[in-house]
């Protein structure tokens, strides 16, 4: 008599990686296994019978396939090389903190002071003191400085960090050894981008990628070169198509109004070709 196997009963619900909206719902019954489940940017798993994108716990994951890892697409940070030191930028925003810090605490001082000549009954808290002190005004300056001021003119030619957010629209070639095109496709590019996190989600009909790591490097001669790692799944009706890596080397004109470049994958799609991106208005 052969050896009975528990089995469970489990609900799967497949999501549409760009939308998050649900696509389709599987119940099947599998053996029951032994899993490892921790929810952070990359941990075991041991679901080998599930689909490449499920969700648990009301947590949205991408599963490698079996005893590999899960890569949540989250906004993550860049190198740029040429451009201003981060480090440097630290240290001006702090001298420029205590700065402002000692001008407002002078300040306030000198409207109590004034005040109590003139009668008033005037009692400074400390808290008012403390936001005005210079570790909270660097908070201010940096988030400023994140989310809107490296934009502007004269700050973002300082720091030499081109502003490539938007949607760009791409052309895409993938060729074969002898340099000949197998097949042309098109695709919806959006880059979302700060000062200090990055992330590049490239969307064709059949798949998406988003990016893992980047890096954004001046160049005095064509522009700007974007450098990036990221990660591919192709959506729940594109059977035929595995989740794979890869690498793309892009070229960003100096106007940051046009790009071309190339690609390649790893294991699990093995091919390579050409992009041209155009930004939209």
């Amino acid at each position: 008599m052969g050896r009975e196997t528990k089995t469970q009963i489990l609900t799967i619900i497949k999501f549409d990686n760009l939308n998050d909206v649900p696509l389709a719902k599987e119940t099947c019954t599998y053996p029951r296994i032994k899993t490892t489940l921790r929810f952070s940017a990359r941990y075991p798993i041991e679901f080998h019978q599930l689909h490449p994108r499920y969700k648990v716990n009301n947590r949205k994951s991408f599963c490698s396939g079996r005893k590999g890892y899960m890569v949540a697409p989250q906004d993550h940070e860049y190198l740029v090389m040429g451009g201003a030191n981060r480090a440097s930028v630290g240290r001006l925003l702090s001298f420029a903190a205590s700065a402002i810090s000692g001008g407002l605490v002078f300040g306030i001082l000198y409207a109590i002071n004034l005040a109590e000549q003139l009668g008033w009954n005037v009692n400074a808290p400390p808290t008012l003191l403390s936001l005005a002190g210079a570790g909270a005004v660097f908070g201010i300056l940096y988030w400023v400085l994140n989310k809107w001021a490296w934009r502007w003119p004269g700050i973002g030619t300082f720091l030499k960090v081109p502003d490539v957010s938007g949607i760009w629209d791409c052309q895409g070639k993938t060729l074969a050894l002898d340099g000949s095109t197998k097949f042309d496709w098109k695709a919806e590019v959006t880059i979302v981008q700060c000062w200090d996190k990055l992330r590049i989600r490239l969307a064709t009909k059949t798949s998406s990628s988003s990016s893992i790591s980047a890096a954004l490097a001046h160049d005095s001669v064509d522009g700007f070169v974007l450098l990036y790692h990221y990660r591919n799944d192709p959506r729940p009706e594109a059977v035929e198509l595995k989740t794979h890596t890869g690498c793309a080397v892009i070229t960003i004109a100096k106007d940051v109004k046009s790009a071309d470049g190339e690609y390649f994958n790893g294991r699990g799609r093995m091919t390579f070709g050409t992009m041209i991106w155009t930004k939209r208005n």
